[in-house]
């Protein structure tokens, strides 16, 4: 098949319809862009089925999805055996077994079964040698085919309660975050909205009075003025000028805005 030289961002790459050298068609065996652009231009189908590994399609996970409820609920509870087996050190092997006819007639709901069982991998001597082997050499034990799973399944099931279904009230906690966990625009305006330094005469109103009473008076008492509207006393007002800041000599601040904080003595 035809190799292409492709000049990308990331250097060159070799691009034929089925393959790339790229970073995303090696780690996600998916078709890139590299490759939709050199099909295209060839004029062939964009769709093709095994561009893709089978991990990536339908039938692969069609395959446990699709059963009914009660073969669903087998083989979950058989991927479940093997975790736990590969946990405890232990090897799997699987058996098929399958029923004659006779068996049949008596027991309507058998099918053909798949017989999953353990062998120690540290101690595979141990095992009873009447045991019949299996694949690769390990031994397996048949499950009794009498015992219904789905009746397990009830015995386990009868003693759960579920907790009634609880509304949600009030908004989110990440609303004000983005996806990523990042303040959102409008909490990042308003974030920077008081960190961000500003001109005193673009303030408002009640915050350019704060700023001057805190240049006269202590704060406290200041906030005490702004708060309950209590007139600042004489004894309370900074007399001395070395102690107060130049910025009251100039012309944009607007002195005359603190005046009905102070009682006429003050």
């Amino acid at each position: 098949m035809n190799n292409y030289i492709v000049h990308t961002s990331e250097g060159e790459r070799s691009v034929s319809l089925s393959h790339c050298n790229c970073t995303f068609n090696t780690a996600m065996s998916l078709p890139c862009r590299h490759m939709f652009a050199l099909r295209a231009m060839l004029e062939k189908p964009l769709f093709d089925e095994n561009l893709c590994e089978k991990r990536w399609t339908l039938t692969y996970y069609r395959v446990a999805s699709e059963a009914s409820h009660v073969h669903f609920q087998r083989r979950l509870d058989l991927l479940g055996d093997f975790i736990s087996q590969w946990k405890s050190a232990h090897e799997v092997t699987i058996t098929e077994v399958v029923t004659d006819e006779e068996s049949e007639l008596e027991n309507d709901k058998s099918d053909d079964e798949v017989i999953c069982s353990s062998v120690d991998s540290e101690n595979p001597s141990n095992h009873a040698s009447d045991e019949q082997p299996g694949p690769s050499g390990f031994s397996s034990k048949e499950i009794p085919q009498n015992c219904d799973p789905c009746e397990d399944d009830e015995e386990r099931t009868l003693g759960l309660t579920v907790p009634p279904l609880v509304k949600k009230r009030g908004r989110p906690k990440g609303h004000g975050l983005t996806t990523i966990g990042l303040p959102a625009k409008r909490a990042r305006k308003e974030l920077l909205r008081y960190k961000k330094p500003c001109s005193f005469s673009k303030l408002h109103v009640s915050e350019k009075e704060k700023v001057i009473l805190s240049w006269f008076v202590d704060e406290k008492v200041a906030e005490r003025a702004l708060k309950h509207n209590d007139l600042i006393e004489e004894e309370d007002v900074e007399c001395k000028p070395e102690r107060l800041p130049d910025s009251v000599l100039d012309e944009n601040v607007d002195i005359h805005l603190a005046r009905k904080h102070f009682t006429t003595e003050a």
